[in-house]
């Protein structure tokens, strides 16, 4: 088996030094030092990339609205303006076949979604109800009465396009709203309390 160079040179070194124990592999890949990585980091371009969610949503009540974070045509999060206009609780499914689980209620939430650059992004993906019983609802598919779902959940807005959907949960009876959020992971995200 034909050795590297720098297998080689390490295990001269190894000789010299007593150092390298029985160590059964060595890395091929070269090794920079210290210095030159801390040079190499700072001469590579940077990213920017949105706030994290871990910070603090921006907090409104129903028929507020928050500048959050939606998806941009590309892969990166771009701001919209969007208006939780109201919480349909409960909420009925647009037939007698789209029915929400037994000991559960369908809840609509309501969003204007004003887009400020092209956004192409996924109501559903965006959205979350947070429960009295402090637990997170993710949204359900299902379309309900009087409120379609954008596009099955998705949306494509041109700079001041505006759309206006539901996303549906599912809520266990006895659970009330307590919270809606909506914006993209990675980015800024809206909170409303409900009432």
């Amino acid at each position: 088996m034909k050795r590297s160079a720098s297998f080689v040179g390490v295990m001269a070194s190894c000789a010299l030094l007593g150092a390298c124990g029985a160590a059964s592999e060595v890395s091929s890949t070269p090794v920079t030092s210290s210095a030159s990585a801390s040079a190499n980091t700072t001469a590579a371009p940077r990213t920017t990339v949105a706030p994290s969610t871990t910070a603090e949503p921006q907090v409104a009540h129903v028929g507020a609205t928050i500048a959050v974070s939606v998806q941009g045509t590309g892969i990166n999060n771009v701001p919209a303006d969007v208006t939780l206009v109201k919480v349909i609780d409960p909420a009925q499914g647009t037939n007698q076949f789209f029915t929400p689980r037994a000991g559960n209620r369908f809840v609509g939430a309501e969003f204007v979604i004003k887009a400020v650059r092209s956004a192409s992004d996924d109501a559903n993906s965006d959205a979350v109800l947070i429960g009295s019983n402090n637990q997170t609802y993710t949204p359900d598919f299902y379309s309900i009465a009087g409120c379609t779902n954008f596009n099955e959940g998705s949306f494509t807005l041109a700079p001041g396009q505006s759309t206006t959907g539901c996303v549906t949960f599912q809520v266990p009876s006895g659970v009330t709203v307590k919270q809606v959020e909506f914006g993209t992971q990675g980015g800024t995200v809206g909170l409303w309390e409900v009432p």
